[in-house]
């Protein structure tokens, strides 16, 4: 009994040690990543600033709030069903349980401003958060962050504008806006949730739905602004974002305007060496998508994409499939597989493209060509991320 005692005591000795050991190397490794990512941010703020970079071409205003919490408030069944349109209530709950139950991130188009606005009203009794969208100012705010000089050529609102040169205060911000005296932008709810189970339905992993009425962003006002505020300003550094939005117009008109995004970069171009990026996003029409890859994908130089994201290209450029849902991987090393499977197709058809910046919910990889991408000091993750 004795020796029985003694070996349960040796054996609790020994966890307990183990225990604290792997403690230490998880607050050891936590001590050197903050020191790394705190030695990259001082190395950026040491180095004279790079070349500005132009930020386009739409911004709007975020509100995010609970999903769960404007479910219950809502009078309607959460059952998941991928629609082709929303346009009711109901339609909006079927498609978020639809997302939601595979863990899935989107951004559609609630066809209906009268439903738009009943849940703007039900989320403004709500707890949320408001600050300013899209990715131009987002980008160009972490650009500043990191000592870049930043041009936003965008078309936003004076609050948003307003909000942006409030949070920043490592650079100025330079905005060159259309906004037509506009107090305001489109406005985008976003709903993140967790892993979690609601109403009989479970998420397998967190993630995000956006969900907009967007009546401005689409047309992307600020585009021919763009062109002369670049050439006035000597940018030849771009990242360029909003194309997802042009769905709301017929598809005709989208195929029309992504062709004048497509003669703009080859007017840039025309003035010497230009680096574009661009960013994609949720497609729901497979002519505006087939549109966007051929007229921005194969002629940009860099494109910034999600998980999901990555799983509708490939299934389009691979098996001619088009989704608008894809359930995403748990493994990245499966998701890269597809990566490199993209990249040789896009290859193939002689894409201009050599900067693949992949960033889900939680996880970010670069593929790149390092003789073209030498600057990457300014990718890693800032103190405050």
């Amino acid at each position: 009994m004795l020796e029985l005692f003694i070996l349960v005591l040796f054996l609790s000795s020994l966890i307990f040690l183990f225990n604290k050991f792997l403690q230490s190397k998880a607050l050891t490794l936590k001590r050197k990543t903050v020191e790394l990512y705190t030695s990259i941010y001082e190395r950026a703020q040491k180095e004279e600033k790079g070349e500005a970079i132009g930020f386009g071409y739409t911004g709007c205003k975020d509100i995010t709030v609970d999903a769960f919490d404007l479910f219950d408030k809502l009078d309607v069944s959460f059952v998941p069903r991928e629609n082709t349109r929303i346009v009711t209530v109901q339609d909006f709950a079927e498609t978020f349980a639809s997302f939601f139950s595979v863990g899935a991130s989107t951004e559609l188009f609630m066809e209906s401003k009268e439903n738009f606005d009943y849940l703007l009203s039900k989320v403004a009794a709500l707890p949320k958060s408001t600050t300013f969208g899209g990715n131009a100012p987002h980008m160009a705010l972490r650009a500043a962050y990191e000592n870049f000089d930043a041009v936003v050529i965008a078309d936003i609102g004076q609050e948003e504008v307003s909000t942006i040169k409030a949070l920043d205060s490592l650079s100025k911000i330079r905005f060159v806006a259309v906004n037509e005296g506009r107090e305001t932008s489109d406005v985008h709810l976003i709903f993140e949730y967790p892993p979690v189970e609601y109403k009989g339905v479970k998420a397998p992993k967190a993630n995000k739905f956006y969900l907009n009425h967007d009546t401005i962003s689409p047309k992307l006002p600020a585009l021919d602004k763009y062109l002369s505020a670049a050439v006035e300003l000597n940018l030849s550094k771009h990242a360029l974002s909003g194309f997802h939005l042009i769905q709301k117009l017929p598809a005709g008109d989208s195929i029309e305007l992504l062709h004048r995004v497509r003669t703009q970069w080859e007017q840039l171009r025309k003035r010497g060496k230009q680096t574009i990026h661009m960013e994609m996003g949720a497609f729901q029409n497979p002519k505006v998508y087939q549109a966007v890859i051929e007229n921005l994908l194969l002629r940009a130089d860099s494109v910034g994409i999600n998980e999901q994201e990555i799983l509708v290209l490939h299934a389009f450029l691979k098996e001619r499939d088009f989704r608008t849902l894809a359930v995403p991987f748990s493994d990245p090393s499966l998701l890269l597989t597809k990566v490199f499977e993209i990249l040789e197709i896009l290859e193939e058809r002689k894409a201009t493209l050599s900067r693949f910046h992949i960033h889900a919910k939680s996880m970010h990889h670069l593929c790149y060509r390092d003789d073209l991408w030498s600057c990457l000091l300014y990718t890693s993750p800032s103190p405050r991320d």
